[in-house]
């Protein structure tokens, strides 16, 4: 690429940034006629830049150059695409607030237009982005919104059939009061009688307006830019007046200008005023298409040619309202219509199918015929071919009936016009294997699918393709987001659609809001849901928030939709704590790491404390938690998580269910089963976990907090290293007195606390398993646990009462062990047992060095 070659390529750069015209065309040999742009609508021009290249000494090579370019655009690129999707983003909400404002089905077509109206703000702000294909999708969808109001609106709420004055409800009338129904009303009449040819006008109106916002949107230079108030034909009056002019035409034009000049002499116009008409008759075209007349009759005029304004005329139906006023007439009503509309149809008819007429000529005159083979030359989108068939269908109908009914004989339209059978099932049909490539790549869109199926009102079909849609990969979040609200609309609606599909693609909605991570829009889509799905869908949204001031948001969002918030935060523990198979196998090697999966499970556990009501929930739950952690020997995982329900959570549990301190040591009568149980598995883990901790302060107390002896000094030692070992052999005895007080005392309160877990009331620690005849996963947790656990407590206290010396009590452990009212035995395994025997043996052994029998008594002599 040459430096000329960027050069100019800068200048194309500059020209998208500014948005500067860049068309020119030769100048007009009239001098009344206006140039194209001014110098004040041309603020660059391509010499300007290279004449600022050159003063500035740009010494940039090639290579530099052009990825100065390369980067330019692309950081300009990607800008605009954040810039599209932040206010794309913005629709998410918008459309949240107009379902929370108009949830009602009394309001749904006011939530609709809402709906139009978001579409629109969000357009106007991204049109100026130049991102055709951002643009497209949005107008795609405001145009559905349009057409699911029209349509409905007309189906629950068609016209009244009040006081149609038709031929039929006259025939008993007096002669004087007959009147005659004018072309007018007879297509009114039409229109009420008939909902369906009303909905096909609608289908038409739908199609006009949005090929009106699309035109009047548009960039570029306008007609006025070209011709401004001129004659007709300028150019080609110039020369049949001039025998020399500067800019003659390049081939023989017409001999006179009336309006038939070049179709009956065979010869064209001045080049000039060739490429004046063609454009003309493309924004003539562009206006009957958008369904202006009036505004394609002002440019006619503007252009000088007011007798082809009056031309596009001639379509209306007569009415005359001075025969329909009975009552006193002061003055005379205008006529409207034309009279002889039937003579200018055929004419029109004729006209349109004059291949010399030119496409767009056709398709002026086409459309205000009903020449279907005249229009669809000139259409170039899906949706000007749906516009060209439903028009001549409304045509056709309208006119049927207009010569029916009507009082006077009219001219017959050529064969061709009535030979045409046309349907919407057809048209669709058309469309769909039309041969221009675009009309059938825009046939299979989803958004113009979704049209042919609502304008069919085949809803059932239409839900099936949304659900196919909204499960494939490539269906956006945007369009999902369409989808969803459509089957709500639907439902508000009252129209009979799948309740299941609906359900699924909404929660395919819901699951994408969730990455998006807004609480109050996935609560509330939630909430549109059967019960289980709320629980399910929302509960897993929770799962992946941690920071406490966002869950309590969350919890707030649900609150105010009327989601089961209970029900959620409990199957949000369970999923958390079931995210691995630790609590249904009881691993051989165990580990007392707390791990990050650990913190998060304990983290958890806030969502059932959050809410008071919920605390009997809480404690089972955190019960479930700590004998996974106990199964996996993660003893201080068991107390993080027991320190997350509140201390005060029994008593609320107890004022719940009005259980006083009175009644309080028999609560088990005056509360649910399960909730009994979960007190008191949840008494048993604590009085666990105090054994275990307290048994550890002991033994680091035991073993490292014990004073050490102050070392012998040697023979040589002086009087001064004596007197100081002295002082420190009392210094040493006295701590060592102390430490053996503390140790007394602290070696009674292990004992309690390990105790307490061999002596607990009832069936003993963790026997408590008649909660839930069906949970049989709790049952063997709780009998496993019972197997690992009950005998290390025995063990540990076997350490502490031999580690004191108390020999005695340490050896009638074996009778508590075998104690047929505790049972403790029965969770030994041979093992087990040989270990515990042998520990006695051992207490035996140094009951005997202390001349005491083997059971720890003194011996009489």
């Amino acid at each position: 690429m040459s430096s000329e070659d960027l050069l100019q390529r800068s200048v194309r750069l500059l020209d998208d940034v500014v948005g500067s015209p860049s068309l020119y065309r030769s100048p007009r040999p009239n001098r009344h006629r206006s140039s194209l742009f001014s110098n004040t609508m041309l603020p660059l021009r391509h010499s300007d830049v290279r004449e600022y290249a050159l003063n500035t000494s740009i010494t940039m090579s090639t290579s530099e150059l052009e990825n100065f370019y390369v980067d330019s655009t692309s950081t300009k690129l990607q800008n605009q695409r954040a810039i599209i999707r932040d206010m794309s983003d913005n629709l998410y909400q918008s459309f949240l607030d107009s379902m929370q404002t108009h949830s009602s089905s009394r309001e749904v077509f006011t939530t609709i237009a809402e709906f139009v109206q978001n579409c629109n703000n969000i357009l106007k702000l991204i049109r100026d982005t130049n991102s055709e294909q951002d643009v497209q999708w949005l107008e795609l969808e405001r145009n559905n919104w349009r057409l699911v109001q029209a349509l409905y609106q007309n189906r629950l709420f068609p016209p009244n059939l009040d006081m149609m004055e038709n031929s039929a409800d006259r025939k008993d009338m007096d002669v004087d009061d007959f009147q005659l129904l004018s072309e007018k009303e007879i297509m009114q009449n039409f229109y009420k009688a008939d909902p369906k040819i009303n909905e096909y006008q609608l289908v038409v109106d739908w199609l006009e307006k949005n090929a009106a916002d699309v035109l009047d949107t548009q960039r570029g230079p306008k007609l006025h830019h070209y011709m401004d108030n001129t004659v007709a034909w300028e150019n080609t009056l110039h020369q049949l007046q001039n025998e020399t002019v500067a800019y003659r035409s390049s081939r023989a034009i017409v001999n006179s200008l009336d309006p038939d000049a070049p179709l009956r002499e065979s010869k064209p116009l001045h080049d000039l005023d060739m490429e004046d008409e063609n454009r003309l008759l493309k924004q003539v075209w562009a206006e009957v298409r958008c369904g202006r007349i009036s505004e394609a009759q002002k440019l006619c005029h503007h252009c000088g040619q007011s007798w082809r304004a009056a031309t596009l005329e001639g379509w209306k139906l007569y009415h005359d309202p001075n025969y329909q006023n009975k009552l006193a007439i002061t003055e005379k009503q205008p006529v409207e219509g034309n009279l002889h509309r039937d003579i200018w149809k055929l004419c029109a008819y004729q006209l349109s199918e004059n291949i010399r007429a030119g496409t767009y000529a056709r398709a002026v005159y086409g459309a205000l015929c009903g020449n279907l083979d005249a229009l669809l030359p000139a259409c170039e989108t899906w949706d000007d071919v749906l516009w060209a068939h439903t028009r001549v269908l409304v045509d056709q109908l309208v006119e049927q009936r207009i010569r029916n009914e009507g009082s006077r004989n009219y001219h017959s339209m050529p064969d061709s016009y009535w030979n045409r059978k046309l349907s919407m099932e057809d048209t669709f049909a058309t469309l769909d294997s039309s041969g221009e490539p675009l009309v059938r790549q825009q046939a299979r869109s989803r958004e113009r699918v979704v049209q042919k199926l609502l304008i069919l009102d085949q809803l059932p079909q239409l839900m099936s393709s949304m659900l196919q849609w909204a499960q494939e990969q490539d269906c956006s979040p945007q369009m999902l987001r369409f989808l969803a609200h459509l089957v709500l609309t639907l439902r508000l609606l009252g129209q009979p659609a799948s309740q299941d599909i609906g359900d699924e693609i909404i929660k395919i909605y819901v699951k994408a809001l969730m990455e998006k991570g807004e609480a109050e829009q996935v609560a509330y889509y939630t909430a549109t849901l059967p019960g289980d799905d709320q629980v399910t869908l929302y509960a897993q949204f929770l799962q992946d928030i941690q920071h406490l001031a966002l869950r309590k948001a969350a919890l707030d969002a649900a609150e105010a939709v009327n989601l089961p918030v209970e029900a959620i935060t409990q199957r949000v523990v369970e999923n958390i704590r079931n995210e691995e198979s630790a609590e249904r196998m009881l691993p051989l090697e165990l580990s007392g790491e707390v791990t990050e999966e650990d913190r998060r499970k304990i983290s958890a556990l806030e969502w059932v404390v959050l809410y008071p009501s919920q605390r009997a929930e809480a404690i089972w739950q955190t019960n479930a938690l700590i004998r996974t952690f106990l199964a996996l020997g993660k003893i201080q995982a068991a107390r993080l998580a027991f320190n997350q329900i509140p201390p005060d959570s029994v008593s609320e549990v107890m004022s719940q269910y009005q259980v006083d301190d009175e009644t309080a040591s028999v609560y088990s009568a005056f509360l649910p089963t399960r909730v009994n149980a979960a007190i008191q598995e949840y008494f048993s883990h604590k009085a666990y976990l105090d054994a275990q901790e307290g048994f550890a302060d002991w033994f680091e107390d035991y073993h490292h907090a014990r004073p050490t002896e102050p070392p012998t000094p040697g023979p040589g030692a002086t009087f001064t290293e004596r007197v100081a070992h002295d002082h420190r052999l009392a210094a040493y005895h006295k701590e060592l007195d102390r430490w053996r007080a503390a140790m007394e005392h602290q070696t009674k309160c292990v004992k309690k606390q390990l105790y307490n877990v061999l002596f607990m009331p009832d069936k003993g620690w963790l026997a408590n398993s008649d909660s839930d005849n069906e949970d049989e996963l709790r049952t063997n947790q709780m009998e496993a646990l019972r197997t690992l656990c009950i005998p290390k407590i025995v063990l540990l206290l076997h350490t502490v009462l031999h580690s004191t010396g108390q020999y005695k009590e340490a050896i009638q452990l074996a009778e508590i062990v075998v104690d047929e009212q505790r049972l403790i035995y029965k969770v030994y395994s041979k093992q087990q047992m040989g270990e515990l025997l042998s520990k006695i043996r051992e207490s035996s052994l140094a009951s005997l060095a202390q001349d005491k029998d083997p059971w720890g008594h003194p011996v009489v002599s």
